[in-house]
Formats: C-alpha cells, sequence, structure tokens
C-alpha cells in the first residue's frame, strides 16, 4: 500500500502501472486470483492509453511502458486462465504476443509463445499447442535461455506423454 501510495503522490504512470502489476502478482501468490485480475486489469488500463502503439519503438520510456504493459497483459491471462476462463487466457496471451512480435523482443516473443501453448494445451487444441511451444523452445534455444527451454520441454512432454502418437525426436529445438 505505500508504494502504491507513494507511486500515487509521483504522477508517474509506469510507476503506478507496475505496482498494480506488482499488486496483482502478489494476489496471485496468495490464490487471489479475481483480485490478480482487477490488479492487473487496471495496470493495463493506465498504461495503454500512454503507449505509441502504432510507432513502437524499443527505446527510452516506450521500452519500459511497452515492457510493463505486455508483462501486465500477460499476467492477466495467467489469472483468467487460473480462473478457467481459457478463451480470455488465450486472447491476453496471443495480444502480449503480437505487442512482443512488433516490438520484436524476442526473449518476450519465447514467453508469449510458450504461454499461448500452455493454453492451447489445456484446451486441447494439441497440434497448435505443440507448434506454439516449439516455437518457444527455439527462441529460447537461439537466446541461451536454458532453464526456461526445460520449463518449455517438460510442457512439451506432458503433452506428447498424452498423445505418444504425436511424439517426434525433441533433440533439435523447433525441429520435427
Amino acid at each position: 500500500e505505500r508504494a502504491a501510495s507513494i507511486a500515487g503522490r509521483t504522477g508517474d504512470v509506469l510507476c503506478q502501472g507496475r505496482v498494480l502489476e506488482q499488486r496483482g502478482i502478489a494476489c496471485a501468490l496468495g490464490g487471489d486470483f479475481a483480485g490478480s485480475r482487477e490488479q492487473l486489469q487496471e495496470a493495463r488500463s493506465l498504461l495503454r492509453p500512454h503507449l505509441k502503439l502504432e510507432n513502437l519503438t524499443a527505446s527510452g520510456n516506450d521500452k519500459a511502458l511497452c515492457a510493463a504493459y505486455i508483462g501486465a497483459t500477460s499476467n492477466l491471462g495467467q489469472a483468467e486462465q487460473r480462473l478457467g476462463n481459457l478463451e480470455a487466457a488465450l486472447h491476453l496471451k496471443q495480444e502480449a504476443l503480437q505487442l512482443a512480435e512488433r516490438w520484436d523482443d524476442q526473449l518476450l516473443m519465447a514467453r508469449a509463445h510458450a504461454g499461448v501453448g500452455e493454453i492451447l494445451g489445456l484446451m486441447q487444441r494439441v497440434p497448435e499447442a505443440i507448434s506454439a511451444l516449439r516455437t518457444a523452445l527455439d527462441l529460447l534455444g537461439r537466446l541461451g535461455a536454458t532453464a526456461q527451454e526445460e520449463v518449455v520441454r517438460r510442457q512439451l512432454n506432458t503433452l506428447y506423454t498424452a498423445q505418444p502418437e504425436i511424439h517426434p525426436t525433441l533433440s533439435t529445438p523447433g525441429g520435427s
């Protein structure tokens, strides 16, 4: 609450948005996904008018605002997923992916593909889930993000275990 009060007094939209996002994450960690959704929606509503979506660049304050907005969007998707609203979750994760692609941020793109793949898997849209996860794995491999690669490999293995007839070799990320 103190951070929110300080952020409110500064008038700094980015600071206020980040505080709201962190409050949303804290709610989620405490199991309050409805509260998380509320905080993250507020963060997005606060940040969105300040984004220059028609001319998205990866520099200056635009970079920080875009990263905060993508983070709040992705985390909101996670909250919706935990609330069982898979269509809403998928839409939000896809929005985060589209922004990361427009911004050309490879790590955010990889994370977004992984999030989309996870939700598609929960929706039993296995071929699409595998495609998204393999794209994430390929991006993460190029970035050298081995810890995150391992998480995505586990997600893929879960899908392959459920449908062993579709299991290709996992020796080459992004391969078939």
